[in-house]
């Protein structure tokens, strides 16, 4: 449990079951879903040492309302409103990256590096079958010592991150299409719309549907 309060902003990692409260005067919150990858793959969150909260600048403030703004421009837009958005979103996640060094998070941050291509693998054939010894043959490892270094560098087994990765999708496509199921199931891999569906509400704590009511960015 945070408290939080005016003039702070906050950083929930991905997957983080979140709820909250007013105990006191009305407060504005404002909030955006962000996937910061580099080099498209390596999620920032896994890479570099970030604080939760920080203490919000005006600029800060701006930044994030314009960026609250433009989600609902990309149809008119189209690149111009993606390309000011993913600056800002940086700007605003360059905030609460620490400048500290830690031998434990150097040495994951290094793995994470090696094991790029794997994940960029993985991203590009969600919806076919994927075997830990066809990603630790791209990194160039035995499957045991591959699957072990996956899972201390990546913080899950394999199959489990590869799950991960399709709900992380699922949600992306639930919130800004309109998509079915069905489609959605055979674009991910799953076996058929009731297969997502059960995985979909045993990691996020609810339906797809109910997912796609109420986090629906579109305009």
């Amino acid at each position: 449990r945070h408290d939080i309060g005016p003039g702070r902003m906050m950083l929930v990692p991905p997957g983080t079951p979140l709820e909250y409260a007013l105990t006191g005067p009305r407060m504005d919150i404002l909030w955006a879903h962000l996937d910061a990858r580099l080099m498209g793959v390596l999620r920032m969150a896994d890479c570099v040492p970030t604080a939760w909260s920080v203490v919000a600048e005006p600029e800060d403030t701006a930044r994030l309302r314009r960026l609250v703004a433009l989600f609902g421009a990309f149809g008119a837009s189209g690149d111009s409103a993606q390309l000011e958005a993913q600056g800002l979103a940086m700007q605003l996640l360059s905030r609460f990256i620490l400048d500290t060094y830690d031998p434990g998070a150097a040495w994951r941050r290094d793995i994470l590096w090696r094991f790029e291509p794997v994940f960029r693998y993985i991203d590009n054939h969600l919806g076919e079958r994927l075997r830990v010894v066809d990603l630790a043959r791209i990194a160039g490892l035995e499957s045991s010592h591959f699957a072990e270094l996956f899972s201390r560098a990546a913080g899950l087994p394999p199959a489990k991150y590869i799950v991960r990765r399709r709900i992380e999708q699922a949600r992306a496509h639930l919130r800004t299409s309109d998509v079915t199921l069905v489609e959605l199931a055979e674009q991910l891999g799953f076996s058929d719309a009731f297969h997502l569906s059960r995985t979909f509400r045993r990691l996020m704590g609810m339906s797809p549907d109910k997912y796609r009511r109420t986090e629906c960015v579109r305009p």
